[in-house]
């Protein structure tokens, strides 16, 4: 108690206040600011697909527009996977939410039912983030149908979508007609003729999938691309005889991978100078059911 007393008397004695020492500003390090002639926008994308976990193009694709697009000072939200609990993290200038897939009851006995949780699921998310301020713009693939609930519902918020090869072509290709697939398919026309706002990446796919959309709908074909990664990397190749060709994409049917390994076999057998690297997803979605890999291993590792 005396100890207390002495420190409590000590501590009014002195003066209430010290002078700090005042640091120099060019000390300090400034954070950028970024400026720009255009209206700052919240986007939001949809994809179930996204970096760093299992991921395709359209994971790809979405991971460079959103980071871009945070880059250049708007405001950036992805609704994409989750594993074992919803998250939300800020990750090179986006705002990622993962959640987790569940099965809601009122679908449990559909076909389509994990499509329709799925569209639900960030329907309701999507909602949320835009209590908090209004999103300007929502983008979304075709595949799985993600954007179609926000689409519907959220009649004053442009909802584009984007089309990449949908289950009607993939059915075609590989020659499938399972009541899975069929009901998807009728889900994609559906999905279309709702939506305004329709983005193909190609002619061909806009041709395939023109029949779709509404006369109101508004179409802007616009290739895929890619952000330029030069500058990140530096070229360890040295002057050589051999001609690298380097093959991109997963490795199935209705990426043309058969095709290219046959003419690859052509080649390597005329051109000696010739190396071939694929770089891809190994998949069984072949019509031998296992992967071109093991097949073309096992035609040809004698050779």
């Amino acid at each position: 108690l005396e100890g207390k007393k002495i420190g409590i008397n000590r501590g009014k004695e002195r003066p209430k206040t010290r002078i700090l020492n005042c640091a120099d500003k060019k000390d300090f390090l400034q954070f950028n600011t970024i400026s720009f002639n255009y209206p700052r926008l919240k986007i939001c994308y949809i994809s179930k697909e996204y970096p760093p976990d299992n991921f395709g193009g359209i994971g790809r694709y979405t991971y460079d527009l959103a980071t871009t697009f945070a880059k250049m000072g708007h405001d950036v939200h992805v609704i994409t996977e989750g594993v074992e609990q919803d998250t939300v993290d800020f990750e090179e200038g986006v705002w990622v939410h993962r959640l987790v897939s569940k099965m809601y009851l009122p679908f449990s006995n559909c076909v389509l039912g994990w499509n329709f949780s799925l569209l639900y699921r960030n329907y309701q998310e999507v909602k949320r983030i835009n209590n908090e301020s209004k999103i300007d713009i929502i983008n979304g693939p075709i595949w799985l149908c993600e954007t179609g609930l926000c689409n519907i519902l959220m009649k004053d918020i442009p909802v584009i979508v984007t089309l990449m090869t949908t289950q009607k072509i993939i059915s075609k290709i590989m020659n499938s007609s399972d009541d899975f697939s069929q009901h998807l398919i009728h889900l994609e026309n559906s999905v279309l003729y709702q939506h305004k706002y329709i983005h193909p990446i190609s002619e061909s796919i806009n041709n395939t999938c023109k029949e779709s959309y509404s006369k109101d709908a508004k179409v802007y074909i616009s290739p895929l691309g890619c952000r330029d990664l030069k500058a990140e990397y530096t070229s360890k190749s040295e002057k050589q005889d051999k001609i690298n060709i380097l093959c991109v994409g997963r490795l199935e049917e209705r990426k043309g991978t058969d095709l290219l390994l046959s003419a690859a076999v052509k080649l390597l057998h005329k051109y000696q100078n010739l190396q071939f690297i694929f770089a891809g997803k190994d998949t069984n979605n072949t019509k031998s059911g296992n992967s071109f890999r093991k097949d073309f291993y096992n035609k040809y590792h004698n050779d």
